[in-house]
């Protein structure tokens, strides 16, 4: 991070002398100057790469608000957000005044919410500079002149496959202002919804290749065979879809989708969302910075459900009888009787079938018994 920094020239970062500086992932924040290059400077035949990187909330007091490129300077900008930069006098996000041996490169990145007091919302180029911005999004900036981008003092831009929109100017170029020696050429895309006092999306001479979309028909947009109209833009904005940058989708039934030039396009693989999402797809590629592609429902059926076999039987042990032994029943024991202790036994009797016996009982009773046998 390179934040809170203050300078006369170049808050963040001043760079000078053929200096070459790559910053990569990181954020520049919240610096300021006094003069040019509220985030950083670059001038004199340096040369800067920024990929993947914020610059916001930085301010100059007279160019430059997010940074200023001088002199022979050369900045190349790759999916990277100047967001809430703001200038005192011209390019609240990027100011380029390099001559004819310098220039600027955006790639993929946008610019949103950028102020300057006089000219270039987002960009402003002066003596020379030279810009080319490729699948990016100018949103919501505001400037007296050029909110968008103003191309001056014989300055040139190639501005491809990007979409301009909804910023706002107080008196000229609500999208682009190309002044009197600029040189302007547009290629697949897209300017709507930007407001100024005089002419809305554009102001001045555009050149036009192959099929953009010019909202408003100003800068005899329909006279040279361009679309005009609603661009059918998603409501909400900037959001981030998916890639690393926010972005402005097109909707499913926008004009601007199937009709752009793809010989433009042969060397960009991607739309400003990065991989994953191909700059073409479908018979052509589509205006602006964002490539549509149709949300296809998937039916995934609901599973067969899983066959889970019943446990194998196992029967239980074969029953084997067991033999139970017969139950032999006790013998019940033979009852020997006794025989009674008698006294004064006497036989009386004796004939051919029948003996008489007779005793007398100790106990004194009397008792008379007589055995028979028959014959």
């Amino acid at each position: 991070q390179i934040t809170l920094n203050k300078s006369h020239i170049g808050g963040g970062i001043w760079n000078a002398n053929y200096g070459t500086i790559t910053i990569i992932d990181s954020l520049i924040d919240n610096n300021s100057s006094t003069a040019a290059g509220g985030g950083f400077n670059n001038t004199d035949s340096g040369e800067i790469t920024i990929t993947n990187s914020t610059i916001r909330n930085n301010g100059a007091a007279t160019y430059g608000g997010g940074l200023s490129n001088a002199n022979a300077g050369k900045i190349t900008i790759r999916s990277s957000i100047l967001h809430n930069n703001i200038s005192g006098n011209s390019a609240g996000g990027i100011y380029s005044n390099t001559g004819a041996t310098g220039d600027l490169t955006i790639i993929d990145s946008t610019l949103n919410d950028n102020r300057s007091n006089y000219d270039g919302g987002a960009i402003a180029l002066h003596n020379d500079a030279s810009l080319t911005i490729i699948n990016s999004t100018i949103y919501n900036n505001t400037a007296k002149n050029g909110a968008g981008i103003i191309v001056a003092s014989s300055s040139s831009a190639t501005i491809k496959n990007t979409t301009i929109t909804q910023n706002s100017a107080t008196s000229r170029g609500g999208g682009v202002y190309e002044n009197t020696s600029g040189v302007v050429t547009l290629i697949n895309s897209i300017l709507a919804i930007n407001v100024d006092t005089y002419n809305g999306d554009c102001y001045g001479d555009i050149t036009f290749v192959g099929m953009n979309l010019i909202a408003d028909d100003t800068c005899d947009a329909s006279s040279n065979g361009q679309l005009t109209g609603d661009p059918k833009l998603d409501a909400g904005g900037l959001q981030l879809n998916t890639g690393s940058v926010p972005t402005i989708p097109l909707l499913s039934d926008s004009p601007a989708i199937d009709v752009g030039s793809n010989s433009q396009v042969s060397d960009i693989s991607y739309d400003q969302r990065g991989v994953g999402f191909p700059r073409i797809f479908g018979a052509q590629v589509d205006l602006g910075a964002y490539e549509y592609q149709p949300i296809i429902a998937t039916n995934t059926p609901s599973p067969s459900p899983t066959f889970t076999p019943s446990p194998t039987f196992t029967p239980s042990a074969t029953y084997t009888a067991t033999h139970t032994p017969t139950n032999t029943p006790t013998p019940v024991p033979t009852f020997t009787p006794q025989p009674l202790p008698v006294s004064g036994f006497t036989t009386t009797t004796v004939t051919d079938s029948s003996v008489g016996l007779s005793w007398i009982d100790p106990s004194a009773f009397e008792l008379q018994y007589r055995l028979t046998r028959s014959t």
